[in-house]
């Protein structure tokens, strides 16, 4: 089905996923022309109320969330024979699709991808939602680096049999939880376990239990401690390890595990400021039989995580999941202590799905449907624009979104920065962005200026050595090579700040290294910056010098592997054989914001927009005579060419005011080809300063007062009644500058 139109506002382009229950396009909203992404149920379902509870039970699921991380609902039909969600529509690769590719990711990667994935979570927990099926074909990696999670479909329907046991049937089995192997009640601690499997997988390579068939990875998930990662990979740090191992912990009623995302969130926070904090978990690396909770309720059980078949699109991936029965073949039987996993899990389909769809039913007609049902957006209130929340204390936030009626939401860990304690330094949507009343506004604050580490005593080390320590010290360093009696080649004779001073991270520590009692040959380190790697190995090897390559890419907007940071510095004068690191462009922008303002003419009156096209466009309304210029806070990546546009207030007239050219990389501006003076010529109102009447006189008197800018007459025609006054405007009067003819931009007119 393609090109087919739905209500007359979503046309249908192309497929792109295809599930048990339904099937998502990738299609064009034509009333607000951008890019969505469709799902439809399936005709076939239409007239079965249990799929159609599924199918709503979803929906409210993602409704009801509002989250950076998660992919947002933006309309939703349950009417009639065409039932559908319509979402945000996510350009990038499934994680899945990335761990293929990469097989091991960075480790600095690996983390930023779990703090998104437990953000998310710690918000789908606080509105009483357990996901369920957690695991990298439901996480979309986007080209900035940004995750977001989606297929919060609650419930499927059971088919009549696995259809073998290749990598697509094991499905969700390898990132269960011990819980949801047995049927037993879950809690927020079973979505963290996911996660621990995830970052144990994005870290080595590999899935910490593996198998023949469902019921032996699910027996592993039961009785086997995983190997400790470091065992695979010995450039984990022991801190991150134990985080991983904590989150894998099996027996969540003995609170071993991480309750929540909120806990394993504050430790990988604690991490990431610091690689080397070690956290002194212990774990028991032995088989037992895992002790569950034992009772007959089951929240939010899904229980596809065992059976489901994955359907990889290499555009994008949006899944509709099924249940299969586990048919085994003739005469094989798995057990675990004499019958099989599956016998709870499927006696206890049927209730459970009873009660989730029940469940979400009822919320789905108390939220998303309380002004009287049907399809149609869930919120329909004006966009704004949301003001800048950095800087700002909680309480003067708090007073602020009331008073727009958006939802304030506090991240629990607060982060080093250069804002005092205790004040806001990162919030998300970011200021400038347009927001609907009820969203919910996520900030950080801050604990203070960067943390503080010690010089560490690199006295009489080989510079080589002390490099590495300073690395893992978040330190950086600068080399100068000078001759010396004392200390012997190579060894580093002198450090600034000196051994002990206590620094902030990121610091550059001077070494001054020694070459011995006799001078070495001294070479100047080329400018590196912009090369590729073989060009710049060819010149580091025409120079003398080793090249070493970070082995991190960072965003830069420069071609992906090329040089975009060298140590030393181009120009430093250095003794031949020293090494230079160089770090690479993974060839993904950064994303900045950048203040774009625009000095205001004098001489006009009256109210007016200016407009900059951004994605999505920006205005802002002013009085001219009250402002002196106006201000814009725009977020991108790259370079960028911007179209401002001035409006009067009620947009019958328009004028272009030029191009605004933005490097985002840089946060350089280039105004150079904005022309507001002429913008406002074109529509703009003149202002006029009408003086006073002169007092009337006694007598029959004549009063005449002229200023820069007019001539006013005043008449008395009667001792004490009648005034006349007539004002005219003089020929000094100043006109609005001309355009010059050199401006490349002309404005338009337009009624």
């Amino acid at each position: 089905m393609t090109e087919k139109i739905l209500e007359k506002r979503y046309r249908l382009e192309k497929l792109i996923g295809s599930g048990g229950m339904s099937n998502v396009y990738k299609a064009t909203d034509l009333e607000e022309n951008k890019t969505v992404a469709v799902k439809l149920l399936r005709q076939e379902f239409i007239e079965k109320p249990e799929f159609l509870k599924r199918f709503r039970a979803e929906a409210q699921a993602v409704t009801s969330l509002a989250h950076p991380n998660i992919v947002k609902i933006n309309n939703v039909n349950f009417r009639g024979n065409e039932q559908y969600l319509v979402m945000e529509f996510v350009d990038g690769l499934t994680l899945k699709q990335y761990l293929d590719k990469e097989r091991v990711v960075d480790r600095r990667d690996a983390v930023h991808f779990a703090l998104q994935i437990l953000r998310a979570l710690n918000h789908t927990h606080s509105k009483g939602i357990i996901h369920c099926d957690i695991k990298p074909h439901n996480i979309m990696v986007l080209d900035d680096g940004t995750i977001k999670m989606m297929d919060f479909g609650i419930a499927r329907i059971a088919r009549d049999k696995i259809q073998g046991d290749g990598e697509n049937t094991l499905g969700s089995v390898h990132y269960l939880s011990p819980e949801q192997a047995l049927g037993e009640e879950l809690d927020p601690g079973s979505d963290v376990y996911s996660v621990g499997i995830m970052l144990y997988e994005m870290l080595t390579g590999e899935k910490p239990f593996d198998g023949k068939d469902v019921n032996e990875i699910a027996q592993k998930h039961l009785y086997t401690h995983p190997t400790p990662p470091r065992e695979i990979n010995p450039q984990i740090p022991i801190g991150l390890e134990e985080i991983i191992l904590k989150a894998l912990e099996k027996n969540i009623k003995q609170q071993t595990r991480y309750k929540d995302a909120t806990e394993m969130l504050k430790d990988l926070e604690t991490f990431k400021n610091n690689n080397n904090i070690t956290f002194g978990y212990s774990f028991e690396q032995k088989k037992e039989k895992v002790k569950m909770f034992n009772t007959n309720e089951t929240k939010y059980y899904n229980p596809n995580n065992l059976t489901e078949q994955d359907t990889e699109q290499s555009e994008q991936e949006y899944e509709d999941d099924e249940l299969e029965d586990d048919e085994l073949e003739d005469g094989e039987s798995e057990e675990v202590e004499g019958k099989s996993l599956f016998v709870p899990i499927l006696s206890a389909v049927t209730i459970v799905v009873i009660i989730a769809a029940v469940f979400f039913v009822v919320s789905l007609v108390n939220d998303a449907f309380g002004n009287g049902g049907g399809g149609g957006s869930t919120n329909k209130s004006t966009p704004f624009e949301l003001e800048n929340l950095i800087g700002m204390t909680i309480d003067e936030a708090g007073d602020y979104c009331k008073s727009k009626g958006l939802v304030l939401e506090i991240n629990q860990d607060a982060i080093a920065s250069e804002y005092e304690a205790n004040i806001i330094c990162v919030q998300v949507p970011a200021a400038g962005k347009k927001v609907k009343k009820e969203q919910i506004i996520t900030v950080t604050v801050s604990s203070g200026m960067p943390l503080e580490v010690q010089v560490p005593d690199l006295l009489g080390q080989d510079y080589k050595t002390a490099q590495s320590v300073l690395e893992q010290n978040q330190l950086e360093y600068s080399l100068d090579f000078v001759q010396s009696n004392s200390y012997s080649l190579y060894q580093v004779c002198e450090v600034d700040p000196p051994v002990g001073s206590k620094v902030a991270v990121g610091t550059i520590i001077k070494m001054k290294v020694s070459t011995g009692m006799d001078s070495i040959p001294e070479v100047e380190v080329p400018n590196f910056y912009g090369m590729n790697i073989t060009d710049a190995q060819l010149a580091a090897q025409h120079a003398g010098l080793i090249l070493k390559i970070n082995p991190t890419a960072e965003n830069s907007s420069e071609p992906k592997d090329s040089v975009i940071r060298q140590n030393p510095a181009k120009g430093s004068v250095v003794i031949k054989g020293v090494e230079v690191v160089v770090t690479l462009s993974n060839g993904v922008a950064p994303m900045n914001e950048v203040t774009v303002n625009i000095t205001l003419p004098e001489g006009y009156s009256g109210a007016y927009i200016i407009e900059l096209r951004t994605e999505p466009a920006v205005s802002k309304s002013f009085n001219v005579e009250s402002n002196a210029s106006i201000s814009f806070t725009i977020s991108g990546t790259g370079k960028k060419d911007i179209i401002a546009t001035l409006y009067t207030a009620d947009k019958l007239k328009n004028a272009v005011i030029g191009v605004v050219g933005v490097d985002f990389t840089t946060k350089d501006v280039d105004k150079s080809l904005l022309n507001i003076n002429g913008a406002f010529a074109a529509i703009g109102e003149k202002a006029v300063t009408t003086q006073e009447p002169a007092t009337t006189a006694k007598t029959s008197t004549t009063s005449t007062t002229t200023t820069a800018t007019e001539t006013t007459t005043s008449t008395s025609t009667s001792s004490e009644t009648s005034t006349t006054t007539t004002t005219t405007t003089s020929e000094t009067q100043p006109q609005p500058p001309e355009t010059s003819d050199e401006e490349p931009v002309i404005p338009v007119f337009a009624d």
